[in-house]
């Protein structure tokens, strides 16, 4: 920590030691291992892949851990949240079982962790089965922003202090406050408060300057960088209102992050197949202890080999998962995804395909709902010809969400529809691709059955459906109609959330959708990749042929559809024209031996990628060979945008 306090006692007796011979400063090194997002990964094996990828999983990170604290014993292991779920194994066979101890709590036990912070998926199954997870625990539960409504209490304990060689390490648990928008109908969760994450974080680093006398400040915040543009659950605004803090250890977003806020080092591994590694050297000093040297490393899982106790410890579990797995649940005719046009773009998000027309069918039959919505959750979600089993339910719905169902005006479901429509980037005139808003994932794009309707990309965010059409009919704002749609979706759009919906649930089911999908392959034995195409994109203009060269040069690797920085899709920014041109493959360019890679004189003015060749002289200024005197520009001046 740097210097916070200057006592003047102490002043005065280090100037009247000046005389006296100089002892060397007492040191201490500490090393921080911080791991997020690993979402139920105990090891490397995919459940639904059938494959040992051997590069995630708290297995191979347990050896990093112990080769570590062989080295320095000073060492401390903090987890940041959205560790109990994710994978097939743990979500089917143990979460939410109260009468069950969890195979995450049982290896980390193991680990001895000294923390875990709180993630938004520990609140997926109400507040009792998080209870339930923290008396299994050998350590604590953090998170200093969640309190109970009427008695103020904190959920779990908002922080720890540890001491390493007289130096105290306080570490503050945050998580972000959008619980009751995710998980608002599950058990207890709207009977606490969610708060500020820099103002949460404010209070506490005071205590633990003035109360506990740390010298060392760690604060696992699981959230992101930017918070999605929200203050209150934004950790550059923590850094920002808390400069004292050391580490800044951030999850969430699955996003690796090395920088310095506001003086604080920042950094965040992508999730289960990356691990931080911190390590401080501490110096006394007159006043204290001060950190004279930090410096962060993100290690790759795939580094270490597995440690074998750790694995013997979950391996019941993993036996269990394999038996669940070994039966068939039904037959694809044939693959429900069709080939991407766009290798890496999956071809679900611009057209209507069979797996969310699959997904939207068993969420209508499960509750008679007269329209649906769901997403495409990957870019690889897809059924494949032949026999299915359960891991096949697993990569079309690799969430475990819950079935809803609402009452909804004609409006409402056109707000919403809306909503889902910004997923969409804007068309400009020249692009040659579609791309997607960078800042939202494609879990929260929807796509609708039940209506037929157009989405107008040409038109900005929130005016582009159009055409919706009900029962053969225009619909009308004031008809009512029931929608079905998981949990998740319903609290980030209903009364706790946006509000686009304002009634309360008809229907709230206790089984998982994913229940719901395996009974509905079980019950029709074969299941048909049936599309309805009753919806589509319109509102662009491109040129044909332009349009193909430019797909040939995205999928060789020439051209880039951009990723954007929440790493929320590979597919952030179009391909125009004007990249053709720049990359010297427009067609028009390269019969009249044009290289627009190199400057044309100065009558050539590029702004914000257009490019302008003033009038006058433009024979001259065009880098053309003698022998275009004569020959018809027409063809040429037209690709100039």
């Amino acid at each position: 920590m740097k210097n916070r306090t200057i006592k003047l006692m102490t002043r005065l007796l280090g100037l009247a030691l000046m005389s006296f011979p100089v002892m060397a400063a007492e040191q201490v090194e500490l090393t921080i291992i911080g791991t997020a997002d690993i979402h139920g990964n105990l090891t490397s094996w995919s459940y639904e892949d059938g494959v040992d990828y051997e590069n995630a999983g708290f297995a191979r990170i347990a050896t990093f851990v112990n080769e570590t604290r062989e080295k320095n014993p000073n060492t401390l292991l903090v987890d940041n949240g959205d560790t109990i779920q994710g994978t097939l194994l743990v979500d089917e066979l143990f979460n939410g079982e109260m009468d069950k101890t969890h195979p995450v709590i049982e290896i980390m036990n193991y680990m001895q962790y000294d923390a875990m912070a709180l993630g938004n998926h520990e609140f997926n199954y109400g507040i009792d089965y998080l209870n339930k997870l923290q008396d299994d625990a050998q350590f604590p539960f953090l998170s200093a922003n969640v309190f109970h409504k009427e008695t103020g209490e904190s959920l779990v304990e908002p922080y720890i202090v540890k001491e390493f060689d007289d130096v105290k390490v306080g570490v503050i648990g945050l998580v972000i406050p959008s619980i009751p928008n995710w998980d608002g109908t599950k058990q207890g969760i709207l009977d606490y408060d969610y708060t500020h994450v820099g103002e949460a974080a404010r209070t506490y680093v005071d205590i633990l300057l003035e109360d506990e006398d740390v010298d060392v400040i760690i604060v696992a915040a699981h959230t992101g960088v930017n918070g999605n543009g929200s203050d209150e659950t934004s950790a550059t605004v923590i850094a920002q209102m808390c400069p004292e803090i050391d580490i800044l250890l951030l999850g969430h977003d699955h996003v690796r992050v090395e920088e310095e806020i506001n003086g604080v080092l920042v950094v965040a591994p992508s999730g289960h197949r990356q691990v931080a590694e911190f390590n401080l050297t501490l110096t006394e000093t007159a006043d204290g202890w001060e950190v004279t040297n930090r410096n962060a490393t993100i290690h790759e899982v795939s580094e270490f080999e597995s440690d074998t106790t750790a694995e013997a410890i979950v391996d019941y579990a993993h036996q269990e998962a394999l038996e669940f797995l070994s039966d068939s649940i039904g037959t694809a005719s044939a693959d429900f995804q069709p080939e991407n046009e766009i290798a890496h773009v999956a071809q679900g998000y611009l057209e209507d395909t069979a797996v969310v027309d699959f997904i939207n069918a068993v969420q209508i039959e499960f509750t008679g709902a007269d329209v649906s919505g769901a997403a495409l959750f990957t870019s690889t979600s897809n059924l494949y010809e032949g026999s299915l089993n359960y891991s096949d339910v697993f990569k079309i719905y690799k969430y475990a969400n819950t079935l809803v169902s609402v009452e909804v005006t004609g409006k409402e479901l056109k707000d919403y529809m809306e909503w889902s429509a910004g997923f969409y980037n804007t068309y400009q005139d020249g692009d040659l691709t579609i791309s997607f808003d960078s800042t939202i994932p494609t879990f929260n794009y929807d796509m609708f059955q039940g209506v037929d309707y157009k989405i107008d990309i040409s038109k900005p965010a929130g005016s582009r459906i159009t055409d919706v059409i009900y029962k053969g009919e225009p619909l009308e704002d004031d008809t009512t109609l029931l929608l079905a749609v998981n949990d998740y979706r319903y609290n980030g759009i209903g009364p706790n959330g946006l509000n686009i919906i304002s009634a309360e649930p008809t229907f709230q089911s206790d089984k998982a959708l994913r229940t719901y999908i395996k009974e509905y392959i079980e019950d029709k034995g074969i299941v048909n990749p049936d599309v309805d195409y009753n919806w589509e994109v319109i509102g662009t203009d491109w040129d044909e042929e332009l349009r193909a060269i430019a797909i040939e040069e995205i999928n060789n690797g020439t051209l880039s559809t951009g990723i954007s920085s929440s790493g929320y899709n590979n597919n952030s920014q179009a391909v125009s024209v004007n990249d053709l041109i720049k990359a010297g493959l427009h067609p028009v360019f390269n019969k009249y031996e044009i290289d627009a890679t190199k400057s044309i004189t100065d009558q050539v003015e590029q702004i914000d990628d257009i490019v302008f060749y003033y009038v006058g002289d433009t024979l001259y200024a065009l880098p053309l060979g003698d022998d275009i005197e004569g020959k018809n520009l027409t063809e040429l001046l037209a690709t100039i945008k």
